[in-house]
């Protein structure tokens, strides 16, 4: 067989990842077996639900620990992850035999340590040792597979429950992220260092944190992280940045449906095409952080939700709110593409699954406290307006964060991250 190319095995790459990212949507069709288990073992939805939050709170050890394992072992980066396959099926397997709420709960908590292969880490971590000036376009087609899983994950399992039972719906669970993340595991491939590839001549040489196959002795260290005011500053992004974003995933049906009294069907229709607008602009925004940079692209994202947040707040119509969800949908990508882009330009795409890991600890609890705020927003108020405000504000503040942070400005922890690298390197 042909040995591949550089340009083809970086192609294959973000197949790979997309493929990984995909496997993401198994998070939103989780819900689906809320009303069926409750009803069979006669849990309450509240009890229930606790399986999802350890899910995602116990995210907050296990996406550390493993984006310094990519980093450190991405030489092993295929095996680790066909391993992550097996142990994703047994995850979803359990679920389907558990019986009790605390068997649920581990089951759960376990699930956890999936997260950062079916989720955004691994792909993008992928796509950034393979990429630099089309760094950010590889992962805004990356990003699109977090709205294709989304949608395939939920009418696969949502069929398979009302034709076979939750119990065949967890097993199907099982089967699939094992088949996506098994075929990711072997489209993708460890940096070029580890592979004997160089970039085609005249093409910009990748930089993924050393030029040497012993470059895990760089990997950034977090204490070398801590004294970098960059990695201070965009831990408050996600932080921010994610109330914010929750927040409109959460306020957008029911701000249709209650204060422009729509009917569900309809505010189902016009989330639709929210999310395929989403997945649609995701490449657009890639475009403008390659072709214009990443302050362009900062602004981008900012201006369209700010300006979006306020045109909902401020008008009665219904016209008006649904051309701005639009335009949210098209500008609403600071997890997904802005932020990965942000970081692996900043850190380098060798460090881009330790950062990643870490400032996945405020993403947490962005994320679990965006639907809090919402909720007691509406229940102090009646309306999903004040909702739209706030987002308004929030996305301000981390639009300024993520300005300050990129300014052309070279400090002395960047001096002495590029000296650690260059030590490494020799």
């Amino acid at each position: 067989m042909k040995k591949l190319t550089y340009k083809q095995r970086a192609i294959l790459c973000v197949i790979g990842g997309f493929l990984l990212t995909t496997g993401g949507g198994f998070s939103a069709s989780l819900s689906l077996f809320l009303i069926p288990v409750t009803t069979e073992y006669g849990f309450s939805q509240a009890s229930f639900s606790v399986y999802l939050a350890l899910m995602s709170w116990f995210a907050i050890f296990s996406h550390p620990l493993l984006g310094r394992i990519f980093a450190r072992f991405a030489r092993h980066i295929r095996l680790i992850t066909l391993i992550a396959a097996c142990y994703g099926f047994l995850c979803f397997f359990l679920f389907s035999k558990c019986s009790a709420l605390y068997q649920f709960y581990i089951a759960g908590a376990m699930l956890s340590l999936l997260l950062p292969f079916v989720g955004s880490t691994l792909g993008m971590a992928v796509v950034s040792w393979w990429f630099t000036s089309g760094r950010s376009i590889a992962i805004s087609f990356v990003a699109i597979g977090s709205s294709v899983g989304t949608v395939f994950y939920a009418k696969v399992v949502g069929y398979v429950i009302d034709s076979y039972g939750w119990h065949t719906g967890y097993l199907s669970c099982a089967i699939l992220a094992f088949i996506i993340t098994a075929l990711a595991a072997l489209l993708i491939a460890p940096p070029p260092e580890y592979t004997g590839l160089t970039p085609d001549h005249g093409d910009e040489k990748i930089s993924s944190g050393s030029d040497t196959p012993d470059s895990a002795a760089s990997v950034i260290t977090l204490r070398e992280l801590i004294k970098d005011p960059k990695f201070r500053l965009i831990c408050l992004v996600p932080l921010f940045g994610m109330i914010y974003v929750m927040l409109l995933q959460q306020s957008i049906v029911p701000l249709l449906q209650i204060d422009f009294l729509q009917e569900p069907t309809t505010a189902a229709t016009i989330l639709s095409v929210y999310s395929i607008v989403c997945a649609c602009f995701k490449p657009v925004l890639g475009f403008i952080y390659k072709k214009f940079g990443k302050v362009a692209a900062i602004l981008y994202n900012g201006v369209l939700i700010i300006f979006s947040s306020l045109l909902i707040y401020f008008s009665a119509s219904l016209g008006a709110a649904v051309f701005a969800i639009v335009l949210i949908g098209a500008g609403n990508m600071l997890a997904m593409v802005l932020l990965p882009s942000i970081v692996s330009d900043l850190f380098g795409a060798r460090n881009y699954p330790v950062v990643s890991g870490y400032i996945g600890v405020f993403f947490t609890i962005g994320a679990g406290t965006g639907p809090i705020i919402g909720g007691k927003i509406f229940d102090l108020t009646g309306s999903y307006r004040i909702a739209f405000l706030t987002i308004a504000i929030l996305c301000l503040i981390t639009t300024f964060i993520l300005l300050y942070t990129v300014r052309n400005k070279q400090t002395k922890s960047d001096k002495n991250i590029i000296r650690f690298n260059e030590e490494a390197s020799r």
